[in-house]
């Protein structure tokens, strides 16, 4: 298959045309909506809406971005922001501002630059008056620069206080309900671990990973040290830079073919249970660690729930292969072929 790749070589002739001209030819079929220059001095902004964690160095390099975006080429008359109008605390009409946060704070940085010129009036689109909070807030999901995983987990929290169900926010928000699950785990870890997110130091897959094997506690101290590691990079922390911070040092990686998780030992396994059994992840933690599977779901940090009926009665004994040192103790087994196989029967 062949990618359909864009021609670096394109010239356009534009031809100017006419709105009323082409609204004449069309009648009845060609809507209109109305549309404001509005001076930025008059629109408000509502207090704690914006779902974006903002003074992070990559929301700042964004924001200088727009403003330098602003001065050369103006402010795009094509893309609007939009508004809410509606009262005040003296029970006057008022712009509020639901979409367009970024570009109304590259403005007051421009605003507070000497020398830049600042738009005397800028675009607005109304957004319709039946629009509720919920409909504002799954707007955010929806346009402009894509929200982080950690800014979607708060959305899809207030959006639950809102009264929306599991099903209307992940039908909304186009996630699935297991996704969903993940989006609310980001915000029931220790605060140190939130505040990495919110910094972009590290991934949300990387958190969720990292707590799930090590538990909230020893995840908060292993993946602070990996952020160190990137700290003024713009850089995420990965996998590596966690294993080096666990390990104490730099490298610490093992020898190909030679997995960390080696322990010895005899584990026994005996779960049962059935779709929708909330039971918490230590019942089946070891077995998801050697083997997998898509037959849970995380629902809180230390709890899961079942997605099908499951039986689980297994005895694994390990013995530590010869040349290696005896692993910490909270290290997990890796399985053999024969054991995979004999699990999958089960």
């Amino acid at each position: 298959m062949v990618a359909n790749i864009p021609p670096t070589k394109l010239k356009l002739e534009l031809d100017p045309g006419a709105e009323r001209a082409l609204l004449r030819e069309h009648p009845g079929e060609i809507g209109t909506s109305k549309l404001l220059m509005v001076p930025p001095s008059l629109i408000h902004i509502i207090p704690d809406f914006n779902l974006r964690v903002r003074e992070t160095e990559k929301y700042k390099r964004r924001i200088q971005s727009i403003a330098n975006s602003i001065q050369s080429e103006g402010f795009y008359q094509h893309e609007p922001v939009t508004c809410y109008i509606g009262k005040d605390e003296d029970d006057a009409d008022t712009l509020w501002l639901t979409d367009g946060h970024c570009r109304m704070a590259a403005l007051a940085l421009l605003e507070a630059t000497e020398g830049a010129e600042v738009p005397v009036r800028i675009p607005v689109m109304v957004v319709p008056k039946s629009s509720n909070q919920a409909d504002l807030t799954v707007a955010m999901y929806k346009t402009g620069e894509p929200l982080t995983t950690y800014e979607m987990a708060l959305g899809v929290v207030r959006l639950e206080k809102l009264g929306l169900t599991d099903e209307e926010i992940a039908r909304r928000i186009d996630v699935s309900k297991r996704y969903l699950a993940d989006l609310r785990s980001l915000l029931v870890v220790p605060t140190k671990i939130r505040n990495l997110l919110a910094a972009d130091l590290v991934s949300a897959t990387l958190v969720l990973q990292e707590v799930r094997e090590r538990g909230p506690k020893e995840a908060a101290g292993v993946l602070a040290e990996a952020a160190k590691a990137v700290e003024g990079t713009g850089k995420r922390a990965t996998k590596k830079d966690v294993q080096r911070a666990a390990n104490g040092h730099e490298g610490g990686e093992s020898e190909p073919g030679v997995p960390h998780e080696v322990k010895p030992g005899t584990y026994k396994l005996d779960f049962a249970a059935t779709a929708g059994t909330e039971v918490p992840v230590t019942q089946i933690d070891l077995f998801a660690k050697l083997f997998g599977g898509d037959w849970y779901e995380h629902t809180t940090i230390g709890q899961v729930r079942m997605t099908s009926d499951i039986k689980i009665k297994m005895t694994v004994t390990r013995k530590l292969p010869e040349g290696l040192e005896e692993p910490k103790a909270n290290e997990v087994p890796v399985p053999t072929d024969e054991e995979r196989a004999e699990a999958a029967g089960l």
